[in-house]
């Protein structure tokens, strides 16, 4: 067997490489019993969860978390219309204030169905980035770019709807690949995919 040698990192390096997802307002996943939820997220050890504010109570709930886990989040702006997406960018300013947000991020695959429905499209998310970058920098916070959630055909060489609003950089610290195994392929080779296909949107960033 072959014997591939590695540097070590330090744990707290490892840690802060990796985080989950949460809802925590959506009072249907369990996230609403805070004493479980919290217990696991100390049990796992994470200190990034990645959530979205679309709710006032969020206000209230993030900071409860933050100071029972020592996590911190990553506020993404949810898969809705455009009205929700400018009222979730609101409650940022606040968010930060609590000092509980790592990063803040744009609009989650608009171009799905639950937001294209709603009016919501790539060309206003990829438009509404530059104020979330806006909103972001202000409160010294990196911003990470848009993602995608559709598009993906062989006759684009699987790029998705990365490829369609063209390069982000000025708008986004972060690229952002949402990586999903694709149906036959291995997850090295899906995330080799996502993260190519994410730097189409924000071509001189870090995914």
């Amino acid at each position: 067997m072959a014997v591939f040698p590695t540097a070590a990192i330090a744990a707290s390096l490892m840690l802060n490489s990796i985080g989950v997802n949460t809802h925590f307002d959506s009072l249907k996943h369990g996230y609403e019993n805070l004493p479980v939820a919290e217990a696991a997220i100390k049990y796992l050890g994470v200190r990034n969860l990645r959530d979205s504010a679309q709710s006032s109570m969020d206000l209230t709930l993030w900071p409860k978390v933050a100071a029972a886990t020592g996590a911190h989040f990553a506020d993404y702006m949810g898969r809705n219309s455009p009205a929700q997406d400018l009222i979730d960018l609101g409650y940022v300013p606040t968010l930060a204030r609590k000092g509980v947000l790592n990063y803040v991020e744009g609009g989650d695959e608009n171009d799905t169905t639950p937001a294209t429905s709603l009016g919501n499209s790539i060309a206003w998310t990829a438009a509404f980035q530059q104020q979330v970058y806006s909103v972001g920098h202000s409160l010294g916070l990196p911003v990470i770019n848009m993602s995608f959630g559709a598009g993906w055909t062989a006759a684009n060489d699987w790029h998705g709807n990365y490829d369609k609003v063209g390069d982000l950089s000025a708008y986004a610290d972060y690229a952002n690949a949402h990586t999903y195994p694709g149906v036959g392929q291995l997850p090295g080779a899906s995330i080799k995919t996502l993260n190519a296909d994410a730097r189409l949107a924000a071509k001189s960033r870090k995914v």
